[in-house]
């Protein structure tokens, strides 16, 4: 990816610019190495993805879809569809 993109901006990690010049080429090099380190991660993880078998590719897409945020304030870690407490066991 280019080095004028979006990936590889600093508004695009968080780098923070203050008002010397020099800290804000440091800090924007060291974002965009980041992002690239990052996508690299990234690449690697979806070529070992694809490299599934379909089964297990799907297995995984499965228990991705099976898991929830819990609404604010949750104290349980496992609730029903209107966020009441569901009994762990039931589960299993």
């Amino acid at each position: 990816m280019p080095a004028g993109t979006a990936a590889s901006s600093p508004a695009s990690c968080g780098a923070r610019r203050t008002s010397r010049r020099t800290s804000t080429t440091v800090s924007s090099r060291r974002c965009a190495k980041r992002c690239w380190r990052t996508a690299a991660r990234r690449r690697r993880a979806r070529a070992a993805f694809d490299a599934l078998p379909a089964f297990e590719r799907d297995s995984i897409i499965e228990f991705l879809k099976s898991l929830q945020v819990l609404p604010p304030g949750t104290n349980v870690l496992a609730v029903d569809e209107r966020g009441r407490p569901r009994s762990w066991h039931s589960l299993v």
